[in-house]
């Protein structure tokens, strides 16, 4: 490619990114509503139903989010002790701190307790508890696996009903005439992708498992292209047939031919606290757990990021539901309608807060 050729390129996709950013950010619109469960710490969704928690508790949503059902866990779980939602096979699963897993088959109208083979820890002030929940992955095959930082990790094939610890059964490979060492304990957090599973170990390393678990691969983990550039993973995401990456310190891809992770942080701030991610039509979205950052979306052509709304007030999480994007604010759930097929090729977005049934 000539120069003259490889500037013009260059230049059409600046002017590319800037009209796309500009057209985020003018394009949102904040419609002020109902506070609805206060400040939403985590949302999940499936194909049916949305979930949430927050400062009064856990609720679910049937209609795409225009009315929310408060659920009561109860059996002394306190609503500030649920940190994991998952679901699958039509089930959601909540994990807690202290009280272990709870199950519901019906939409949360009942629950049910499915703590049988965690590990339980004694404390003198607390007695006995099963430790924190950072996450619950359900598998396309059906397996549940419960992640707990240095609180070791668990699988089950019958839907929670039993679990069995890995915390030294899944091996870290150390080399040759190395002894491999166990890392199920010190997990931070999971993702299922391309027939692997794939976790991250604290900020470092990353290890893959062709095998639901039976052996793992290590991956580039601190040198320049290792996942440590991210620091501390929180959330993963898959577009296409790429494998993306959020975590404290910025955003990446994993790149297959070169086996290692891309650093894509242009247009993010400065150490961003990237916190949970959504795809909603053939987009990337993140929300950021530092400052009131808003939400922000990745464009993928020119590899850069722009704020897409909600920048004044502080957005915990945010979930893809059928054609719609939600965000868990301090200040309640909002919705977001997005238009991609406008003639002028611009997202059109309107946020607005949702109520309470």
């Amino acid at each position: 490619m000539t120069n003259k050729l490889l500037l013009t390129v260059s230049l059409i996709l600046l002017l590319l990114a800037v009209w796309i950013g500009a057209s985020a950010r003018a394009g949102w619109e904040h419609i002020l509503g109902t506070e609805v469960i206060g400040s939403v710490g985590l949302l999940e969704s499936d194909d049916l139903r949305l979930y949430a928690t927050g400062d009064t508790g856990f609720y679910l949503s049937f209609d795409g989010g225009y009315t929310w059902r408060r659920r009561e866990i109860g059996r002394g779980i306190d609503d500030f002790y649920i940190t994991a939602i998952g679901s699958g096979d039509g089930a959601v699963y909540v994990g807690t701190a202290d009280h272990g897993v709870v199950r519901s088959d019906d939409s949360g109208n009942t629950w049910k307790h499915i703590n049988e083979g965690l590990h339980i820890f004694g404390h003198p002030q607390w007695g006995a508890h099963y430790g924190k929940v950072e996450q619950i992955l359900v598998t396309s095959s059906g397996m549940v696996i419960n992640v707990g930082y240095h609180r070791g990790t668990h699988i089950s094939d019958n839907r929670g009903e039993t679990w069995r610890a890995v915390t030294t059964e899944w091996k870290a490979p150390q080399g040759p005439g190395l002894v491999d060492w166990a890392f199920g304990d010190g997990i931070w957090s999971m993702t299922e992708f391309d027939g692997y599973l794939w976790a991250v170990y604290s900020d470092a390393p990353a290890f893959r498992s062709p095998d639901q678990g039976g052996t793992w691969e290590l991956l580039p983990a601190r040198s320049h292209g290792g996942i440590g550039d991210f620091w501390r993973v929180h959330d993963w995401a898959a577009l296409g047939d790429k494998l993306y990456v959020a975590g404290s310190a910025g955003f990446g891809r994993w790149n297959e031919v070169e086996l290692r992770w891309d650093y894509l942080s242009r247009g993010l701030p400065d150490k961003p606290g990237m916190k949970q991610l959504a795809v909603n039509g053939g987009r990337i979205f993140a929300a950021f757990f530092q400052s009131e950052r808003g939400v922000w979306l990745f464009d993928q052509p020119s590899e850069t990021w722009f704020p897409a709304g909600l920048q004044h007030v502080r957005v915990y999480s945010v979930a893809s539901h059928q054609s719609e994007l939600y965000a868990g604010t301090e200040n309640g759930i909002y919705r977001a309608s997005i238009r991609t097929v406008l003639p002028q090729g611009k997202a059109i977005t309107a946020w607005g807060a949702v109520k309470q049934e």
